[in-house]
């Protein structure tokens, strides 16, 4: 009898993004990750641990300005994923339940 592969343990935060990709309240990219922050519709900002240093250092300095949560969490490859994009280095989470239920999970 052989054995079933061993099932990966899904990661909470990342399911949540990819149930916000399906409901339409993320923006993915960071230019669109950008506007989204300063046009105040970011609830929260998701940004993969791999991104660039000075990009990540100026888009979690742009958050703060504009006080909207981030996270740093995954990989541009399991962000990605998780948006249905190919790689990404950062998610703006738009819906509001949906960012608060991430917030939650870390």
């Amino acid at each position: 009898m052989e054995k079933s592969p061993e099932k990966k343990e899904k990661d909470p935060v990342l399911s949540l993004v990819s149930i916000a990709r399906k409901a339409g309240g993320i923006k993915c990219g960071t230019f669109l990750t950008e506007d989204s922050v300063r046009n105040a519709k970011a609830k929260l900002v998701v940004i993969s641990e791999d991104m660039s240093e000075r990009e990540a250092d100026d888009l979690m300095a742009l958050c703060e300005r504009n006080s909207v949560p981030y996270i740093l969490h995954g990989t541009k490859e399991t962000l990605g994923e998780s948006t249905g994009k190919g790689l990404t280095a950062c998610a703006a989470i738009i819906d509001e339940n949906l960012a608060r239920g991430i917030l939650k999970k870390i």
